[in-house]
């Protein structure tokens, strides 16, 4: 009953993408040219994501197919987890697990990410492999099976080579463990620290193991690593004092719903995981290091902006979602339904059902917004390529093409607005830092509807900098012109 109804919120939250095609930001390079993006990730540090697009047989991106098992490996994710939580509590009730998976699934912060379909499945089977990890690690501490450890660590290390945010995650899912471990257990202070420092250096071995896989890589193939994670680092950047400003004004747009992204059951669950913590003391039912273990409970949603001294990128923050799902979760188990007492039997409920329905409003609306947005584009790339193809005089020639500037698109007033957006949602045509950059990114999407167009040199480009200066934007008359052997489009001086 419960997977089915769980599966029911996945169908509708994310329908919309298994039923209608869009071509979203950076997909368009793996279906024109999967190599190139394949070597960016292995660049970045990223080859776990890149083999397995190779050992699962789909380095040609098929969209479909991965939306499809998108889906699946939705489902799959909160199985683990369920069964993670199950092992630990030794008695998960229906209603705790249904409260983390569909608040997990329908989260805004993972709907960002998974807008990224042509990495999304293997994201998700990282996250899996994270999950499994620490059941390994749990289950080896009680047999005392050391293969099931080296296991762990092996899966850990893998999915950290997916992607470095899962580094976050498995902290935050650490840290969740930890905090049921003792509801469960009630460990002496001893066992509690053994618990505690064997999961540190478990985790430390897997990152470590990621790291030399890395190095080990980039030594042999001789190919050039890209400091894509440490240019995102403010700490290094900007100064302590205006990193410290930048994880404040994160933290207040996380609690405050100052996104899209974000709403307000991150402050409530944190008031009451508070109190929650704040009785317990009072009680004496846990050790000191159980209080450690909840503040970092509260601490983990921000990991990542912790870690970057300000605010991450939306979809990097999977240990929000985690968090978020969890913290639901343990107040749910929690509490007595069953004594009458107003806040626990009524209001906690409502919280989640509030919180379900917000975020399955916001995610549904988000790819609503990516879904009118690509046909409008489409509507414009056509418009553009029918002049292109009068120009050229040949409909699948081999045209180079530079595209000036960036246009913005009008969609309608159901859609998100530009401005509320990070990259699911936005056009193609409406991200350009130059003009090197967005001849690249726009012919890309051209090309993948049919176009045959050529991305002309830098010094091309630049060559014909005085002729498109002087040219009007586009829609109007002579904003698309052929100088030379390159046609000009021209969508704004931007």
């Amino acid at each position: 009953m419960s997977i089915s109804i769980i599966l029911a919120v996945i169908l509708i939250t994310y329908g919309i993408k298994l039923f209608n095609l869009s071509i979203s930001i950076d997909n368009e390079a793996a279906i024109v040219s999967a190599d190139s993006i394949y070597n960016a990730w292995n660049s970045m540090g990223r080859i776990g994501l890149t083999f397995l697009k190779k050992v699962l047989g789909v380095s040609v991106y098929n969209p479909y197919l991965a939306i499809a098992f998108m889906n699946v490996f939705l489902l799959v994710t909160c199985i683990i987890y369920g069964s993670l939580f199950d092992y630990l509590l030794g008695d998960l009730h229906i209603f705790p697990f249904l409260v983390f998976s569909t608040i997990f699934v329908t989260s805004p912060i993972l709907a960002e990410q998974l807008g990224f379909v042509m990495q999304s499945v293997e994201v998700l089977i990282g996250m899996c492999l994270i999950g499994i990890s620490i059941f390994l690690f749990y289950l080896s501490l009680e047999k005392n099976n050391l293969i099931q450890l080296l296991i762990g660590i092996l899966l850990a290390g893998l999915a950290f080579s997916i992607y470095q945010a899962l580094i976050t995650l498995f902290v935050a899912v650490s840290i969740g463990t930890v905090v049921l471990y003792y509801k469960k257990n009630k460990p002496t202070l001893r066992n509690a620290l053994i618990v505690i420092l064997k999961l540190i250096i478990t985790f430390l071995i897997s990152v470590s193991l990621y790291y030399v896989v890395c190095f080990i890589y980039f030594r042999i193939t001789g190919l050039s690593k890209t400091d894509y994670t440490g240019d995102q680092i403010g700490w290094k950047t900007n100064g302590i004092k205006e990193s410290l400003r930048n994880i404040l004004s994160y933290l207040y747009a996380s609690y405050f719903s100052k996104r899209i992204f974000y709403n307000y059951n991150l402050l409530i669950s944190t008031i009451l995981i508070s109190i929650s913590g704040i009785n317990s003391v009072i009680k004496k039912e846990y050790n000191f290091i159980y209080y450690i273990v909840i503040g970092s409970l509260i601490i983990s949603p921000f990991l990542m902006g912790l870690i970057l001294g300000g605010t991450p990128s939306v979809r990097t923050e999977l240990c929000k979602v985690f968090s978020i799902a969890f913290m639901n979760m343990f107040l749910v188990d929690s509490l007595d339904f069953y004594k009458d007492n107003v806040i626990k039997k009524y209001m906690l409920p409502a919280l989640v059902i509030i919180t379900l329905l917000n975020q399955s409003i916001v995610t549904t609306r988000l790819y609503y917004t990516e879904y009118i947005t690509n046909l409008e584009e489409s509507s414009i790339a056509t418009k553009i390529s029918n002049e292109i193809g009068q120009l050229s005089g040949n409909y699948s020639t081999g045209q180079k093409v530079i595209f000036v500037g960036r246009l913005q698109l009008n969609r309608n007033n159901s859609c998100f607005k530009r401005e509320d957006l990070e990259l699911v949602g936005y056009s193609h045509f409406e991200v350009s830092f130059s003009v090197v950059h967005g001849s690249y990114l726009m012919n890309m999407y051209m090309n993948t509807l049919g176009n045959n167009y050529l991305l002309p040199t830098e010094v091309e480009i630049n060559n014909l900098k005085k002729d498109y200066d002087e040219m009007p934007s586009w829609p109007s008359k002579g904003s698309i012109k052929k100088v030379n052997d390159c046609i000009i489009v021209k969508l704004s001086n931007e």
